[in-house]
């Protein structure tokens, strides 16, 4: 990992008994030891691929992930 890493957004389920919150966690620790950009959002109560939450909760993410996508592609800075 280097700083010229892509930024990464990172949504995990507190919930998720496939894989651990925790893996999501240190992968941001590293990106950011690494002066990459990381930005980690647990989804409380989300098991793995969502499960568990309510559709309101699922697009909430869903527009955290377009709000990221357009602040780390604009042009204007």
């Amino acid at each position: 990992m280097t700083p010229d890493a892509p930024p990464f957004l990172l949504l995990h389920g507190t919930a998720d008994t496939r894989v651990p919150a925790a893996q999501s966690a240190r992968l941001a620790e590293a990106l950011r030891a690494a002066g990459a950009r990381a930005d980690l959002r647990p989804v409380p109560d989300a098991d793995h691929l969502w499960a568990g939450v309510g559709e309101q909760v699922v697009e909430e993410c869903f527009a955290a992930s377009l709000a990221f996508a357009r602040e780390v592609t604009s042009t204007s800075a």
